[in-house]
């Protein structure tokens, strides 16, 4: 099911790329709190989208990087894109590459897709800018966008950082505790995903040691599951509710429910009860006048 479902996309983005449509649809950006940073610093480089105000549903490209900058981690927690038919990742070339989509589309200035933790390893500037880019609108006729995007480029100094202080340093090792952030699991259906069938969706974060997989539970008597987002059910009655737990990698848990679509009609309270008195009075009366009967 789930290589059909990749099947399917890359399929979806290669017709796509012979469509002879093409529309003006805003800007991807890049975004950090600085440009310059100290060797052995950490920083976060944010994807975002501007659709000005156009309707987008799927989006593809590489983010590429000077060799004078590591990845540390990439995260697509609160990304807009539902569906990721490849996550960001490092490829062999030491480039970003993604590949996703949202069924039904977004709009907005400020769309965030993925970002990057980074680290500067070689002093002097460094260039970061996304390559390939390929947007689609969502409107049924597989119109290309014609995207701008916007490069950074960030200063590694050869300040001595964190890396050597560290060392010397007697804080406190900074520990995980806390639980990853809120998040609601959404309930969905295609006839081109999943042959169907409903599914749910689901993407959260951690803001300190980040998220180490998810585990989804149908039904107050299922067991766990471990499951990714996008997550087809196994009970398409829909008439139980569906536990998704989010682990960090401390092994912090928050488990958020979706209730049932099709919950089980469950009698008014005491109207059992009344049924079974009832029951037992007509058998008392039954059995008296039976006695009567026999007299």
């Amino acid at each position: 099911m789930k290589n059909f479902f990749k099947i399917f996309i890359a399929t979806f983005f290669l017709t796509l790329s012979f469509s002879p449509f093409l529309a003006n649809a805003g800007e991807v950006f890049l975004s950090t709190k600085n440009i310059e940073f100290a060797r052995g610093e950490d920083f976060i480089v944010e994807v975002k989208l501007n659709t000005q105000g156009q309707q987008i549903n799927a989006v593809e490209g590489e983010l590429v990087f000077s060799s004078g900058l590591g990845v540390k981690s990439i995260s697509d927690g609160k990304s807009v894109i539902n569906f990721w038919i490849q996550k960001p990742q490092i490829t062999k070339l030491g480039n970003v590459r993604f590949s996703g989509l949202t069924p039904g589309g977004f709009n907005g200035d400020n769309n965030l897709l993925f970002k990057v933790t980074f680290s500067g390893k070689v002093p002097g500037q460094n260039n970061i800018y996304l390559n390939n880019l390929r947007v689609l609108l969502n409107d049924g006729l597989g119109t290309q966008a014609n995207i701008t995007t916007i490069p950074i480029t960030v200063l590694i100094t050869q300040q001595i950082n964190n890396e050597i202080l560290n060392l010397f340093s007697f804080d406190k090792v900074v520990t995980d505790n806390e639980p990853p952030e809120g998040f609601k699991p959404m309930l969905a259906s295609d006839p081109l995903i999943y042959n169907g069938y409903e599914f749910i969706t689901f993407t959260t974060q951690d803001k300190i040691s980040g998220i180490d997989h998810y585990e989804v539970r149908e039904g107050d008597l299922g067991i766990y599951v471990v499951a990714q987002s996008p997550y087809p059910l196994k009970n398409q009655k829909l008439d139980v509710p569906i536990y998704v737990k989010a682990v960090d990698r401390e092994g912090n848990q928050r488990v958020e429910v979706l209730e049932p679509k099709n919950p089980i009609p469950v009698s008014k309270p005491g109207m059992g009860i009344f049924a079974v008195l009832g029951l037992f009075l007509l058998a008392i009366v039954l059995y008296i006048k039976k006695q009567l009967q026999t007299k």
